[in-house]
């Protein structure tokens, strides 16, 4: 059983019922990393948020998930030590400031990831 901190909120409210929420989807262009943290504890367009997705929708949009994920665990791991979500996004627009658009972002963040990890984002 999953720890309650990430259950599905209606799996918690309804346990037997049917889900009432759009199907999982991510955002085909998201134009920054606000949207995108967003989307991951919200859901965008009365889709779910993509932190309760199951392992089949997780594979649905697999390419777009794994591609997001690095984002999501750099904010997660900055909020689990105190800082506010808005400022750990500013913080990795600061690290990675020539880069403008959220996909060189995320690339980049991707291959410091597979090297430890930034400096400043651990």
């Amino acid at each position: 059983m999953a720890p309650a901190a990430r259950r599905r909120p209606e799996a918690i409210a309804n346990p037997g019922g049917a889900r009432t929420e759009e199907p999982a989807t991510l955002s085909g262009c998201p134009r920054s990393l606000h949207v995108l943290w967003n989307e991951y504890e919200t859901g965008i367009g009365g889709s779910e948020p993509a932190k309760y997705f199951t392992k089949e929708e997780r594979g649905k949009v697999k390419h777009k998930y794994s591609r997001r994920l690095v984002l999501w665990k750099a904010v997660e791991r900055m909020i689990r030590r105190g800082t506010d979500c808005d400022a750990a996004i500013q913080r990795i627009y600061d690290v990675y400031r020539p880069l403008h658009k959220v996909t060189a972002i995320l690339n980049a963040m991707q291959i410091d990831e597979r090297n430890g990890g930034h400096a400043l984002l651990r």
